[in-house]
């Protein structure tokens, strides 16, 4: 694995790594680290436990300690997994409220703000945000520090050292709700059996310029739109034109809403709320636009 990631991950289980060499005799390279005796009921539950059955989810991590970071995000993206990350539970509010993520992995003691004030904070959101399922990362094993932990609305709490196979485990429940929910999700903002069509009779990289072209264009007709609130008939025909190209590629999300738009303004309706969602829309397309490139090229 490399001398400099082994030592990373040692480091990060509390654990120590050296060298000892003598010139002319050769080296000799050791690590401890401190572990628990183990539980056979509970290694015979992991042995059954299959990591490759936690589909790939968008996960956010709120850690402030870089080392910790790049380890989790490692061996996240090893499972699949679509990582951002906050150092501080401020960001991770702030995370959260602009981007959907399937969990948030919230470390306890953070500078700014802590996560168990950014967990209580989160379940104040509305809608789905206020949902998000997360799991409290921690270094103090004391059971009031657990019960703290899911007294603030966190569904589950780790300690650390972290056991990969517990951290996976506590993914799981959030696999299975977003498993359920991803094709109804994709087919809201993306028209699927349109751009299978496309991507059928089209090379994959030229079909994938297509569709980044259309929402880049889509990007600059919804800046002109948000400039012409006070011009109806142009902003009709930017909503009409919007609506013509994003449906040609299914961009469904957007499609709608430009149509709503232009038969809003038509009608001599105002139409700046339904504007304002034309941005959170695209970005949301541009987010399941990625997952679907990816599912292609695998």
């Amino acid at each position: 694995m490399g001398l400099a990631i082994s030592k990373q991950l040692v480091e990060a289980m509390n654990g120590a790594i050296g060298v000892d060499s003598v010139p002319g005799q050769g080296s000799s390279f050791w690590f401890d680290v401190p572990l628990e005796p183990g539980d056979p009921k509970v290694a015979a539950a992991r042995a059954g436990f299959d990591r490759g059955s936690v589909h790939p989810l968008r996960v956010l991590l709120a850690e402030d300690v870089e080392l910790n970071r790049d380890v989790i995000c490692a061996m996240l993206r090893r499972h699949g997994h679509e990582v951002a990350v906050a150092v501080n539970g401020a960001e991770a509010l702030e995370q959260v409220e602009r981007c959907r993520f399937d969990v948030v992995l919230m470390d306890v003691h953070m500078p700014v703000m802590d996560g168990i004030q950014a967990t209580r904070r989160i379940r104040n959101l509305p809608g789905e945000a206020g949902k998000v399922r997360v799991v409290g990362l921690t270094a103090d094993v004391l059971a009031t520090e657990q019960e703290r932990c899911l007294s603030a609305g966190m569904d589950a709490c780790l300690t650390k050292p972290i056991d990969w196979d517990q951290l996976l485990h506590a993914l799981a429940p959030a696999a299975g709700e977003t498993q359920s929910r991803d094709t109804a999700v994709a087919d809201t903002l993306l028209n699927l059996k349109t751009i299978r069509k496309f991507k059928a009779q089209l090379p994959s990289e030229e079909f994938q310029a297509f569709l980044n072209r259309a929402l880049d264009d889509a990007e600059q007709v919804i800046r002109r739109m948000q400039t012409l609130l006070d011009r109806p008939v142009e902003l009709a025909s930017e909503a009409h034109a919007l609506k013509g190209s994003s449906g040609l590629l299914g961009l469904n999300a957007i499609r709608a809403l430009a149509a709503e738009i232009e038969t809003t303004v038509r009608n001599g309706g105002e139409a700046s709320d339904l504007i304002d969602r034309l941005p959170p829309a695209l970005m949301t397309t541009r987010a399941e636009a990625c997952s679907l490139f990816r599912e292609f090229e695998q």
